[in-house]
């Protein structure tokens, strides 16, 4: 499978908008694919009729100032509203068929549940489930995919902005998290970085869990999660992360 992890060094992920890329366009994803990462980021929803496209916001706003949400507009509706702004809409088939020519995994944030069955249809379509993880999932997201999605990788977006100094709150949040993880039959936890440590860590992989964390630019914050050993960094600046990780190759061959 595409998204096993067993290495000393973490995974290098793309975040859409990697390099100073336009978010959620098949250059971000092609960027990611030159540079060397293991996985491409993308944010995904739903239109009325079911396409599944790449786009972060929930709305977009017209012309005349309106606000119209994205699930109440049909794929064509959308593309005419943001073809006059000079967006051109990616579809979800177009970046799986991206990594799927360059054997690259995908993670694909899912920014709405509602239209999760469309998500999942378009990567059994091109035959990519062992190379996609789903993430953006809380644990009511964790429970439908677990029931009726079980085919499909996902990560559990662990609560963001847990207290570390206070040892009893943040033990209980290691093991609720991982619990809830492992019930619902997550391959990891998606984990904000200043909420890692290396404590939560050794615990994930302890339950057989990998720790993808986000959103890390600063090199003095790679350097440290590198060292307790997380599973997948996503990021901006990927060719920071790409020369750290491949240095720290280097030292374990």
């Amino acid at each position: 499978m595409g998204v096993i992890m067993e290495s000393k060094v973490p995974k290098v992920t793309a975040h859409t908008g990697c390099m100073d890329t336009i978010p959620n366009t098949l250059e971000s994803a092609v960027e990611g694919i030159k540079l060397g990462v293991d996985i491409i980021e993308v944010d995904a929803r739903v239109t009325k009729d079911g396409k599944v496209i790449l786009m972060h916001d929930d709305f977009i706003n017209t012309s005349l100032g309106e606000k119209i949400y994205v699930r109440d507009l049909t794929y064509d509706e959308l593309n005419r509203y943001l073809f006059q702004n000079g967006i051109n809409i990616v579809q979800l088939s177009q970046v799986l068929d991206l990594c799927k020519k360059d054997l690259k995994t995908l993670n694909i944030d899912v920014k709405d549940f509602n239209g999760i069955e469309f998500i999942v249809k378009a990567v059994t379509e091109k035959e990519m489930e062992n190379y996609v993880i789903l993430s953006g999932c809380d644990r009511d997201n964790i429970k439908i995919l677990n029931e009726h999605y079980s085919n499909i990788n996902y990560l559990l977006n662990a609560e963001e902005g847990i207290c570390k100094e206070d040892k009893d709150i943040y033990k209980s949040f290691i093991l609720d998290t991982c619990k809830d993880a492992k019930d619902a039959r997550c391959i990891g936890v998606n984990l904000f970085y200043m909420d890692c440590t290396k404590e939560f860590v050794e615990y994930a992989h302890e339950k057989g869990l990998q720790i993808h964390v986000w959103t890390v630019d600063e090199e003095t914050q790679m350097d440290g999660l590198i060292d307790i050993l997380v599973d997948s960094i996503t990021t901006n600046r990927v060719d920071k992360l790409i020369k750290k990780v491949r240095l720290r190759e280097l030292k374990y061959s």
